[in-house]
């Protein structure tokens, strides 16, 4: 764990807590700093940071990348780590993928080729795709709800009835991404996993 120094330091970063928060958290506290954990369990009670932040402050770490400030964790793949994340001006909620690794392979920029020209009701729309200190970045509209991995595990498969199930076929949103040339689950309506 950092020392509190530290920790105050991360939290002034605009990208955590509004001026008016930090004002408040200042004027509440009166000068004087209390520990660690303390201190976060506040800023949870306060609803201020989430428990995912917190605990990245606690290890030493920003939670945020560019402009967005990173609430959660959605799902790891092979690639790279999908986040709940929030503009810092706009507030707006995204879905942002960073990559494991720093360089911006070909598959990476592939895929935000891909998912940028696409354009149906089924498949989430692509923001935009940065790089901060090195470590790239596709952001991504978010929408809440189970990814299909958790539905599938806690709901059986999904029994398909009609034309789908008799022609042995796929609705059109299912295969869309793969005939594009892409082939992650970051084109998926659901959230991921």
């Amino acid at each position: 764990m950092p020392p509190a120094k530290d920790l105050y330091r991360l939290l002034a970063d605009p990208r955590l807590l509004s001026k008016a928060q930090a004002d408040e958290l200042r004027d509440s506290l009166g000068g004087r700093l209390p520990d660690i954990r303390t201190l976060g369990r506040e800023l949870l009670r306060r609803g201020w940071l989430t428990a995912f932040q917190i605990n990245q402050l606690y290890r030493g770490r920003l939670p945020a990348i560019g402009p967005y400030s990173l609430l959660a964790r959605l799902g790891r793949g092979g690639m790279g780590t999908v986040f709940l994340a929030r503009h810092h001006h706009m507030r707006r909620l995204v879905a942002l993928k960073v990559l494991h690794r720093h360089d911006l392979s070909d598959r990476f920029l592939r895929e935000v080729e891909v998912v940028a020209r696409l354009d149906h009701p089924n498949i989430v729309h692509a923001y935009d795709a940065e790089a901060d200190g090195g470590r790239p970045y596709l952001v991504m509209e978010y929408v809440e709800g189970r990814c299909l991995r958790r539905l599938v595990e806690e709901d059986g498969p999904w029994k398909w009835h009609g034309p789908a199930t008799t022609s042995g076929r796929r609705p059109w949103g299912c295969n869309m991404p793969s005939s594009r040339g892409s082939s992650t689950a970051t084109s998926s309506r659901r959230t991921s996993c």
